[in-house]
């Protein structure tokens, strides 16, 4: 997939919220984790790609086509799929959960990969679904994942200040929604956070400290 550009109106390319994550260490926890199941298995990152598909992938999958309103084809986003029966019946399942958490909280779709730059703090990103969450307007994400890391809630607290600022007339008062599938189990898991103020202060200091880089990188040439 190639790199998404973030540009400024005068043009100049601003970093996105995940390299600016990745470039300084934020990303690793779950990489590392995915990293030691495949040596584990002894699978090398060289053919990473020949990994069979887990259940969580397959419910990430299946709950991104129902916000996104397509239409799933499992047969054609898959090729091979660890114990098929079991995993599939696993993958069902975390998406009916996801079916009853919708009901129960009232979900309902607002924009999905919005693109947003920030003119103020100079970076971008590409946010995957605001919506309506009990008649509140909301962000939401969805990973497929062991477990919550840090960098989940700093795109979660970036994301809705990059919104927040682009759109001023229709602030996020509903929060911030996270809903979790254990890649192995698919057993599905929902956290809300109505503020985030530590982790996108967090995230702050980290682009000052991307750009502070980048100059000292000019430097050494």
């Amino acid at each position: 997939m190639p790199k998404e550009i973030y540009l400024l109106k005068d043009g100049t390319e601003v970093p996105g919220i995940t390299t600016v994550l990745s470039s300084l260490g934020w990303k690793i926890d779950g990489i590392k984790w995915w990293a030691w199941k495949l040596g584990k298995k002894g699978i090398s990152l060289k053919d990473a790609s020949k990994e069979a598909t887990d259940a969580g992938t397959i419910a990430h999958y299946l709950i991104e086509c129902d916000i996104k309103r397509t239409k799933p084809s499992i047969e054609q986003e898959f090729a091979v799929i660890e114990n098929r029966k079991e995993t599939l019946e696993k993958a069902s399942m975390a998406y009916l959960n996801f079916r009853e958490w919708k009901k129960m909280v009232n979900f309902r779709p607002y924009l999905t990969e919005e693109r947003c730059v920030s003119e103020k703090y100079k970076f971008g990103t590409r946010i995957d679904c605001l919506g309506f969450i009990r008649d509140k307007l909301s962000i939401l994400d969805w990973k497929a994942a062991s477990g919550i890391y840090e960098d989940h809630l700093i795109q979660l607290a970036a994301s809705k200040h990059i919104w927040e600022e682009n759109n001023p007339k229709k602030p996020l008062n509903g929060g911030c929604h996270l809903l979790k599938i254990d890649k192995q189990e698919a057993s599905f898991s929902y956290k809300f956070w109505a503020d985030l103020a530590v982790e996108w202060d967090t995230f702050l200091h980290l682009v000052a400290i991307h750009y502070a880089r980048a100059s000292i990188k000019r430097n050494t040439r």
